[in-house]
């Protein structure tokens, strides 16, 4: 992706909560196609930035409501280069706080900052479509045709 194009994308939804360029281009690529991803604008699906969670702090935590009931949560790390697996005690850092979050029901989303970096809307649309998933059972994809269907009984009078 482009210099100026990432540059376009990450001044579009500013974010103050932000900590490094790749937490601020995933943000405003997050905001610019949370419509288009059909991620629902409600209490069922709330996004926090820089979420403590034990004695962690997550990059994004995203808490999902499910179909069926209950909650779920997801976490979406960006590991830029600086801060991870740069050394054997990064590394061993970032593994020990993923088994902490999966022990403790929450998922683990990791992404490099060089993939969000070669391509925001990639990662983004990734994480929707696992937001999808736990939420109602489907890919967004499949709640696409799903709807789609159902909007074609409606037109052709079926049930």
């Amino acid at each position: 992706m482009k210099d100026e194009l990432r540059d376009w994308i990450a001044a579009r939804h500013p974010s103050d909560k932000s900590e490094s360029p790749v937490e601020q281009l995933f943000h405003s690529s997050l905001t610019l196609l949370w419509d288009h991803l059909m991620l629902p604008r409600n209490a069922s699906l709330a996004v926090t930035q820089q979420a403590p969670i034990g004695n962690y702090r997550a990059d994004f935590l995203f808490t999902v409501t499910k179909m069926e009931g209950g909650k779920a949560r997801i976490v979406i790390e960006l590991d830029g280069h600086d801060f991870h697996e740069r050394t054997k005690e990064q590394a061993s850092r970032d593994k020990a706080r993923d088994r902490w979050m999966t022990s403790n029901g929450i998922e683990v989303l990791r992404f490099t900052g060089s993939d969000v970096w070669r391509n925001p809307f990639k990662c983004v649309a990734e994480c929707a479509d696992r937001i999808h998933q736990v939420m109602y059972g489907m890919t967004q994809k499949e709640a696409q045709w799903a709807a789609f269907m159902e909007n074609m009984r409606t037109i052709l009078g079926g049930d």
